[in-house]
């Protein structure tokens, strides 16, 4: 039978997680898949374990050289031929019937360009604030579709990031569209991806099921940095302009605004150099996508700059008192 699927795994020094990752993928219910393993040139016993496994659907490809997270992931780009293709972590789970149930989704509706899953973070221990299987027991059912431009306009307000080791994509639009990763937005590439498939006219279904558990640890290629933000809102900016939807702009002058009241509290908190908030709002003033900021955003700043300690007592009664935490924060503390 004819692949459907090719799901590319990339892989760098992962000895720890490799053998959990690549058993979750081979044990889906779903078996029509290639599984290429990108191995950008390991040298802790990770191509090894790879190298033990006997799985025909297994390419090994090994690097002899380290050419980084981009160029090796864009790879996929390049050799894609199934009908779809994803790119996927060699430190997350799977759980059994991911695969399945988004062929199923991708097989049923022809305009669905890419579509991705729920997850649940975990620690570098597995384990989860809370149960893993209370939260795949409670969490939302069911399918959000999304149209041209609405996850570009909802990724600036309300609507969660696309879960990037879960995307699956259909190659066809892909290659007639001659979308890639952009190097230039370095570890923001995937929400740049994403944002230009949609403002290109491609849907995005968005399966609501918690189907993949998704590793917060220090060593991984995408935890935040403060020049990951600047990075996307550049790299966007372009995109809109090579899309002839330069109208869009506006929300990236939202979303500047918000990730520098964001910003503000962390100076306020002393968990970043205030010159880098000062240097930053200059900076956004001279974007060709600028935008006023709220009343609330220019306090937020002002104290910030200060009178940081009103900002600190604010913090300390949402966060600690009333213990308004996200999940993704939680299990970055549970990390120490």
């Amino acid at each position: 039978m004819e692949k459907l699927l090719t799901i590319f795994l990339t892989t760098y020094n992962r000895k720890n997680y490799i053998r959990q990752a690549l058993d979750s993928i081979l044990s889906q219910t779903y078996k029509n898949f290639n599984l290429v393993i990108l191995d950008n040139a390991s040298n802790d016993g990770t191509s090894e374990i790879i190298a033990s496994y006997k799985d025909e659907r297994i390419t090994h490809i090994r690097r002899e050289r380290n050419i980084g997270p981009i160029n090796n992931a864009k790879t996929a780009f390049e050799t894609a031929s199934t009908k779809y293709f994803m790119i996927t972590h060699d430190d997350d789970v799977m759980l059994p019937d991911m695969i399945e149930k988004q062929i199923r989704v991708m097989e049923e509706n022809d305009d669905a360009i890419l579509c991705d899953v729920g997850i649940v973070f975990i620690n570098k221990r597995g384990e989860s604030f809370k149960s893993i299987e209370e939260q795949i027991k409670t969490s939302q059912k069911g399918l959000k579709i999304l149209n041209a431009n609405e996850f570009f306009t909802g990724y600036f307000s309300d609507e969660p990031p696309l879960s990037c080791p879960t995307v699956m994509l259909r190659t066809e639009f892909i290659k007639s569209n001659n979308i890639t990763v952009r190097e230039d937005a370095g570890l923001a590439n995937d929400q740049c991806l994403y944002c230009e498939i949609n403002l290109q006219g491609g849907k995005v279904y968005r399966i609501k099921d918690k189907l993949y558990l998704y590793r917060v640890h220090d060593n991984q290629d995408s935890r935040n940095n403060e020049t990951r933000a600047t990075i996307l809102e550049d790299e966007l900016y372009k995109v809109l302009k090579e899309t002839k939807k330069e109208s869009l702009s506006s929300y990236l002058g939202k979303r500047v605004n918000s990730r520098l009241q964001a910003w503000a509290i962390m100076v306020a908190r002393k968990k970043m150099d205030k010159k880098l908030l000062i240097d930053q709002l200059s900076v956004a003033k001279n974007k060709e996508y600028y935008v006023e900021p709220s009343f609330k955003q220019k306090a937020v700043i002002f104290l910030a700059k200060n009178l940081p300690f009103l900002i600190k007592f604010v913090y300390f009664v949402t966060r600690k008192v009333l213990n308004k935490k996200s999940e993704y924060m939680l299990i970055l503390e549970s990390n120490d």
